[in-house]
């Protein structure tokens, strides 16, 4: 019996806790990202970066600081049927969900390039393309008060 219980709980403890479907945001605003390659480890290392003027900056970052970043490949239609944003309905209050501090810890976030997105490719039918999980950071704009 108590063979029966270690084996069960080492199997329990190999199971994934929280096993939510990842996040996927489309950049489709093409020419709103500004993308910094770092080609140190990897051609496809990446920060991308959209400045939203009023706040600050969002920062999507696919390097290697402790885990190694997934990536995935879907086709539009398998992106559609699960939890999918375009990037250019968000404002930075929802960035800011996803990010570092507030975001779950187990919420995956991925994205479609915007290169990809904004080729001809997304018309192909069953295109798979590749999806890169990022990490999402922001950077505040300083607020300036005026007489102080």
């Amino acid at each position: 019996m108590w063979k029966l219980i270690v084996i069960f709980i080492a199997f329990w403890r190999l199971l994934p806790v929280n096993q939510e479907d990842p996040i996927v945001i489309i950049l489709d605003d093409c020419k709103e990202w500004r993308i910094v390659k770092h080609g140190l480890r990897d051609k496809r290392d990446f920060i991308y970066s959209k400045e939203f003027p009023e706040n600050g900056t969002v920062h999507l970052d696919h390097t290697r600081y402790s885990a190694e970043p997934e990536t995935k490949s879907l086709t539009i239609s398998e992106i559609e049927k699960g939890k999918f944003f375009y990037a250019s309905e968000l404002d930075f209050q929802d960035w800011s969900k996803w990010g570092e501090f507030n975001g779950k810890k187990n919420e995956k976030v991925f994205v479609m390039m915007a290169e990809d997105f904004c080729s001809q490719k997304r018309f192909e039918h069953n295109y798979s393309f590749t999806l890169y999980e990022v990490r999402v950071d922001l950077s505040m704009q300083d607020i300036v008060i005026d007489g102080i």
